[in-house]
């Protein structure tokens, strides 16, 4: 892998590279990814990477507002990003061979004796990689992640190994969660690379597929998110598959129900599935579980960071199990949000704390807990959904007066989107009518799956704000 990014770090570079640059992959996991990421790295530009699925406006987006100069795409990809509109790429290439595109296949064979890491990087100041995470406004934000960011968790790693070993014990794990998301990326990928495991790579999830992976190359770790974890504790197939390779857990991207991360754990033998906390503002992490502990903590503060309780209102520090807002300081946490100041600004407290919109709390054994979100995305099979960017879309059919979008509990799922309608006078709509408008719109993850109830009227504050917990206490149940 050392060798053929050189190659390709020599390649781009031919092709006009440069530090600071912004290339973009839309692609599935494939095992030319973490490659092209080393190369563009070493030159000093910034790697991004978007859902293989997003549609066509969705690209147009995130190529203008990254300001990628180039796109590595997968073949499955190009019909919808020949489709979007205004895309400002310089140069495209593919994973693959593909008619009008360069394969990357050829940067294999560049001459790599003029390679070399860009001796003016700043590994503090500059962005290495910058991952999209949707926010309450409902456009997606690009979180800038410095090569100190990112070597921070690989030190932090470090010092957990040597604490607690059983996280590391495994040597083959599996690369089945998305590169393009900061767990699957640098959580799973990098990780397990500076860790020397063998990494069994897979494009998505099949659910034989992926019984039939473990089985065959005797995995022992695996990342994965709740709905993974609730499919190995219910599912009949299960039973087909030789498991018992399988030593080690790990939960993330969603809080895991205590009862679903238990059964799984007794079908695999485990004594618990273990789970931490993070956000790709925190490189992926910033708590981790120790072992034998309750399943419905979140662990410790990773080492080097710090944590502290805020009473959102008063600002007043919180003490054990006194219950406020979590912030936390480290040197994983992002340099900032890409073009946008204000969010920034509003993001980091005068501290210089991140505030992560999580209510939590921390016990008498400094075991950091989660209670709920102040922050209102729904969360998908691990995926960020902005109610916003949904209702944006509702608001727009002529038969909407005005909508609002919740999250509807869901044990498979973690939450699916629901839209509370109000029709306009006269009109005539059916629930099937807005689910189809807006899954015609949307990529998997966004699609109305939890239905459409239509109402009088949606409740709101006097600023206009909605008032979704009242919605969802009235309409949030399945």
């Amino acid at each position: 892998m050392y060798e053929l990014s050189r190659r390709a770090s020599c390649a781009l570079r031919k092709h006009g590279l440069r530090k600071g640059d912004v290339l973009a992959i839309i692609s599935p996991n494939t095992l030319d990814y973490p490659i092209i990421q080393l190369a563009a790295m070493a030159i000093g530009a910034t790697i991004t990477a978007f859902n293989p699925l997003s549609t066509p406006k969705e690209i147009s987006y995130l190529l203008n507002d990254s300001g990628a100069r180039f796109v590595i795409l997968h073949p499955f990809v190009i019909k919808n990003y020949e489709a979007a509109e205004n895309k400002g790429v310089d140069e495209k290439f593919v994973f693959g061979n593909v008619d009008g595109y360069t394969s990357i296949s050829s940067f294999y064979e560049e001459d790599d004796s003029t390679f070399m890491v860009d001796e003016t990087i700043d590994v503090k100041e500059d962005v290495a990689m910058m991952f999209y995470s949707s926010g309450t406004t409902g456009l997606p934000k690009g979180v800038m992640l410095s090569h100190r960011n990112i070597n921070s968790i690989f030190g932090m790693a470090d010092v957990i190994n040597e604490l607690h070993p059983i996280f590391f014990v495994g040597k083959v794990c599996f690369g089945l969660l998305p590169f393009y998301h900061i767990y699957g990326s640098i959580l799973v990928l990098f990780l397990r690379m500076v860790t020397s495991k063998k990494l069994i790579i897979v494009p998505r999830f099949d659910p034989e597929g992926f019984l039939a992976a473990i089985q065959k190359y005797k995995i022992e770790m695996l990342n994965l998110v709740p709905p993974l974890i609730n499919f190995l504790a219910k599912s009949p197939l299960v039973d087909n598959f030789d498991l018992s390779s399988v030593s080690s857990v790990f939960s993330g991207g969603a809080s895991l129900s205590p009862e679903v991360g238990q059964l799984a754990a007794s079908r695999l033998n485990l004594q618990l599935i273990y789970q931490g906390f993070g956000m790709t503002e925190t490189t992926g992490a910033c708590h981790f579980p120790p072992p034998g502990k309750r399943i419905d903590t979140i662990g410790y503060p990773l080492p080097s960071m710090e944590c502290k309780i805020v009473d959102s209102e008063s600002k007043k520090l919180m003490g054990p199990n006194e219950v406020g807002e979590l912030r936390v300081r480290g040197p994983n946490v992002m340099l900032g949000y890409w073009k946008k100041p204000k969010e920034t600004s509003e993001t980091m407290d005068e501290d210089g704390f991140l505030r992560t919109g999580d209510i939590g709390y921390y016990d008498d054994e400094g075991l950091f807990y989660l209670v709920d979100r102040i922050k209102e995305l729904i969360k998908y099979k691990g995926y960020q959904v902005a109610p916003a960017e949904l209702e944006a879309i509702l608001n727009g059919h002529p038969a909407v007066l005005e909508s609002a979008v919740i999250g509807v509990k869901n044990e498979e799922a973690g939450e699916l989107p629901r839209a509370i309608i109000v029709k306009r006078p006269n009109q005539d709509v059916t629930a099937e009518d807005l689910i189809t408008y807006v899954n015609e719109k949307v990529s998997p993850q966004k699609k109305l799956r939890g239905g459409v109830i239509f109402v009088a009227d949606v409740p709101k504050l006097p600023s206009g704000k909605i008032l979704r917990r009242a919605l969802r206490e009235q309409y949030g149940k399945a």
